[in-house]
């Protein structure tokens, strides 16, 4: 019981949890392609869903065999063409980003 406080608070109290557009935008290449990565990981990967919308954007994924730099380099032009949502979370971005790349 004592661990979970602890673990709850640095998942609440993450910095990456919070993350802008902008932040994203501006973060260390490293850091921002690993952010990247982990997200799309997340939403390819973890999430378990009979939504044909996220199996097609699975099969796209893994059938363009995107690395993190690639991925990077998608949210940071998706970005550039639309800023208004710089200050809105990354982790919408990143979506949007995947989601056109896939067609959905």
């Amino acid at each position: 019981m004592h661990l979970v406080v602890p673990v709850a608070f640095a998942l609440v109290a993450s910095p990456a949890a919070g993350l802008t557009g902008a932040e994203f935008k501006q973060a260390d290449p490293s850091f921002a392609s690993g952010y990247v990565l982990g997200v799309v990981e997340d939403r390819v990967l973890v999430v378990d869903t009979d939504d044909p919308r996220i199996e097609a954007i699975r099969a796209c994924v893994f059938g363009a065999k995107i690395n993190s730099a690639t991925l990077y380099d998608l949210v940071i032009s998706w970005l550039a063409r639309n800023p208004k949502d710089l200050p809105l979370p990354a982790l919408g971005s990143i979506y949007k980003a995947v989601n056109e790349m896939c067609g959905q």
